[in-house]
């Protein structure tokens, strides 16, 4: 079920909405003690709110564009009756009273949130129980992996992740599915838990663009209460997603994804960009300002500090029982310097001046997501390496499904566009994925 479908059965009156809520309940029962994707399941609670949605008059459910669809919540967003445990330790859990702002959204647009899915602990490096739904030897990607394995496996049609470096796009790809991290800023952070503010992003799972277009224009939009979302123009996503388009130019920077893609996967995006090209796209080569693994570097030591500085409290009564990695990155964090932290700042300002100039005269660059299909075992929860770009810069991206491995496991390509234009990628983005055809479904029952 996508999220779409979904709606027009429960608006049209062909189905309650308990029924969607019902199957993925169904579903994460028969699946989940396999892969691990949920940390906690409010049952009672989602039968209840669909049970309520669809007590609703004909002409409200009409005004709720996610009526009935099921979702799932990266579990460092607050949900008010829900606790918020982090991925981490029993010192670090809370019990919010309220929901983060864009989980707020969700329901006012008529959304029945499941539960809480797998994170990395506090979102970063320590990988999480969550297995791949594709080979349960591999890993689903970080630190969003419950949300990418539980739509991958049709637990639920959408669910919400975060990104701070590749967090929502190396899931997706490493899961098969659409992952849309939109501009910095474009949506509310607040009730969010932290790992480097000024990089954090709120993201989007899907099995379609147009899933994916369709919850952003629930959760965009300004906070009040928020300083770091930006007032900035908003459009019709889902129709920039259903509309017909010109065929887009593309830029693509083929050194740079050679200089840390393996032979695959690099194969697989130049391939991608022939046959872009084959169906009337204008695709152009450039140069990028930095090689990929000097500008992952670059915003290493943003993350370190900010890390340290949003976990001081907490990390100061509970060293000895965090995570090691974690652990490890927040104590490097303390000891940066305020120089090194605004060098690492103005050079950021400078890799996003260098990317605007890279997309004056095209639509979207065209990148991998990650070097490699999803690494076998779980010491690694991948390379973000490719997502560095996009996130450290704020502009928007998407992760598309775009093909299978010789393991068996997903390909995709990355298309990241201009800031706050999501609605130009997102056309883009399924202009993309029509030509792509990817309908590949993880073996599971």
């Amino acid at each position: 079920m996508t999220a779409i479908s979904i709606v027009e059965s429960v608006r049209s009156g062909a189905a309650a909405p308990e029924a969607a809520v019902a199957a993925s309940l169904a579903r994460i029962e028969a699946l989940d003690g396999a892969l691990e994707a949920w940390v906690h399941i409010d049952r009672e609670g989602a039968l209840a709110a669909a049970a309520a949605l669809g007590a609703l008059a004909r002409g409200e459910i009409e005004n709720r564009p996610l009526a009935g669809v099921p979702v799932g919540v990266k579990d460092i967003f607050d949900v008010a009756g829900q606790p918020t445990r982090l991925g981490a330790g029993a010192f670090a859990h809370s019990s919010p009273g309220t929901d983060a702002a864009v989980v707020a959204r969700l329901r006012a647009a008529g959304a029945v949130i499941l539960g809480k899915t797998a994170t990395t602990a506090f979102a970063f490096q320590d990988p999480a129980p969550t297995r791949n739904p594709w080979n349960r030897e591999h890993t689903p990607g970080g630190s969003s992996s419950g949300s990418a394995a539980a739509v991958a496996a049709g637990m639920v049609p959408v669910a919400l992740g975060s990104q701070t470096v590749g967090s929502v796009l190396r899931p997706a790809a490493f899961c098969g599915i659409v992952g849309l991290k939109p501009s910095f800023g474009r949506s509310s952070t607040r009730g969010v838990f932290p790992l480097a503010p000024s990089l954090d992003h709120v993201g989007i799972f899907a099995t379609t663009v147009a899933d994916a277009a369709l919850v952003l224009g629930v959760i965009a939009g300004p906070d009040p209460a928020d300083p770091g979302s930006v007032e900035a123009p908003l459009d019709d996503y889902l129709a920039a997603a259903t509309a017909e388009r010109p065929t887009p130019i593309i830029g693509f920077p083929r050194a740079f994804l050679r200089d840390a893609a393996d032979d695959e996967v690099a194969g697989h995006i130049e391939a991608a960009a022939e046959r872009l090209r084959a169906a009337g796209a204008t695709v152009k080569e450039l140069d990028m300002p930095l090689r990929p693994r000097e500008i992952f570097d670059f915003g290493q030591p943003v993350m370190r500090a900010e890390a340290a500085a949003a976990h001081a409290e907490l990390f100061a009564a509970n060293r000895d029982v965090y995570p090691p990695r974690f652990r490890d990155f927040a104590a490097a964090g303390l000891q940066e310097t305020a120089v090194a932290y605004l060098q690492a700042r103005v050079g950021l300002h400078r890799l996003r001046w260098e990317l605007l100039r890279r997309l004056e005269g095209v639509d979207a660059l065209l990148l991998p997501v990650a070097p490699t299909t999803a690494p076998r075992g779980f010491a690694t929860t991948g390379d973000p390496v490719f997502c560095a770009p996009a996130t450290y810069t704020g502009l928007p991206a998407i992760a598309l499904p775009s093909g299978l491995g010789d393991s068996g496991l997903p390909l995709a390509l990355q298309l990241v566009g201009a800031p706050f234009a999501e609605a130009a990628l997102l056309g883009v983005a399924a202009w993309t994925e029509r030509l792509l055809g990817f309908q590949a479904r993880p073996p599971l029952g």
